[in-house]
């Protein structure tokens, strides 16, 4: 039940304009995200924050939609403003790189 009306509050697609990106990115983060909202819903039953099985998977859902909604937006984010993320990235890249060997 939480999965269907979380994946309507939180839908969002990458728009890198590669379809195989924008149709794999999803279910990759999906994935990946499973395991820490899993932990973190387990935690939170360890610590008696939560007790039911539908406040589990409220709580799961919401972590993992959550999560996978962040990440595409930054992602969206960056492919759309890449020329002016690069510059920042460049500069990032020297001062590290000014700091460690000098």
């Amino acid at each position: 039940m939480w999965e269907e009306i979380f994946k309507l509050i939180f839908f969002i697609e990458p728009a890198s304009g590669n379809i195989i990106i924008d149709l794999f990115l999803p279910i990759v983060l999906t994935g990946t995200l499973y395991r820490i909202s899993y932990r973190t819903v387990g935690e939170m039953y360890s610590d008696g924050l939560i007790s039911s099985s539908i406040a589990g998977s409220f709580f799961h859902w919401f972590i993992r939609m959550g999560l996978v909604y962040i990440v595409i937006f930054a992602f969206n984010l960056i492919v759309n403003h890449i020329t002016s993320f690069l510059p920042v990235i460049a500069i990032g890249i020297l001062i590290y790189l000014y700091k460690k060997y000098i």
